[in-house]
């Protein structure tokens, strides 16, 4: 029995003692006791079913309490199975709220690492992008020298060709030449000390004479040699004019003096110029 249930009926027993009293004060000062017996026994009749309907709405009412406890004690249990879910969704949550955080907290360290390495990467691309700026310039640079040293080379080789065709040529009018002192040579030994070329008769010595250019005149066509009759040149002898392994032309006597001689320039293949070699053959050292 419930201690609410226990109050219920000591309240009840407490009114019925003092109805009970009551109804006994009241017969004993009324001077119509049978009256008043009747009154008072429909007053306990009364009251008797006034204490049937409050035990009725007691029991009723325990009834309703004994509900109420149930629902209670179901609503209590269904909480305490609640807090129990939430306590366990709780600990999950939480669980998974470390993780997050442990997570969030790496990432944070990764995100930190990775600013890190793109901030040595962008430094990196800087050096790099300077490094090849300078390397570009310097290949434009070379690109640059390479462009005149190929014009330069192509002028070179220009020249090579040009000279190389000179050297042709001068190795034409040499070998020309030497047919035409072994001719001379020849016709000397068989028939004396001149010769004649074209038509006119050209002395021819019989030893090799030489010597150099002392003065020129291109503006006259005419030169003058260290050599003169005293080394057995005469009027008309034909020297060859050369400079190391050039062939520059020819020089025909016109004046004679004991050491010095001049004569007129001809077949030039270069401008004849002071110290230049002169030689009646081309046997030269």
């Amino acid at each position: 029995m419930s201690t609410l249930t226990k109050i219920l009926i000591v309240v009840m027993v407490v009114l019925s003692i003092f109805y009970s009293v009551l109804a006994i004060q009241h017969v004993s000062v009324s001077p119509n006791w049978k009256q008043a017996h009747g009154s008072e026994r429909s007053r306990r009749l009364a009251t008797e079913a006034a204490a049937r309907n409050d035990r009725m709405a007691k029991e009723n009412l325990i009834g309703q309490m004994e509900d109420l406890q149930k629902a209670n004690s179901q609503l209590a249990k269904d909480a305490e199975d609640r807090a129990s879910r939430d306590k366990v969704a709780i600990a999950q949550l939480q669980a998974e709220n470390a993780r997050l955080t442990n997570t969030q907290e790496g990432m944070h360290t990764k995100l930190a690492g990775l600013e890190g390495s793109v901030g040595e990467q962008v430094t990196m691309n800087k050096q790099i992008s300077s490094q090849l700026a300078e390397r570009l310039a310097a290949i434009q640079e070379l690109n640059d020298q390479l462009r005149k040293t190929t014009l330069q080379a192509q002028e070179l080789s220009r020249n090579l060709e040009t000279a190389r065709q000179n050297v042709s040529v001068k190795q034409t009018l040499l070998t020309s030449a030497e047919e035409k002192v072994r001719e001379l040579h020849e016709k000397l030994r068989q028939g004396g000390g001149t010769a004649l070329v074209g038509g006119a008769p050209v002395p021819i010595p019989s030893v090799r004479i030489e010597g150099r250019i002392e003065a020129v005149s291109l503006e006259d066509n005419v030169a003058q040699l260290n050599i003169g009759a005293a080394s057995g040149v005469e009027k008309g002898m034909k020297f060859i004019l050369y400079r190391g392994s050039e062939y520059v032309g020819d020089l025909t006597v016109a004046q004679v003096e004991a050491s010095n001689c001049a004569g007129t320039l001809s077949s030039l293949q270069a401008a004849p110029q002071q110290g230049d070699k002169a030689a009646t053959d081309l046997m030269v050292d």
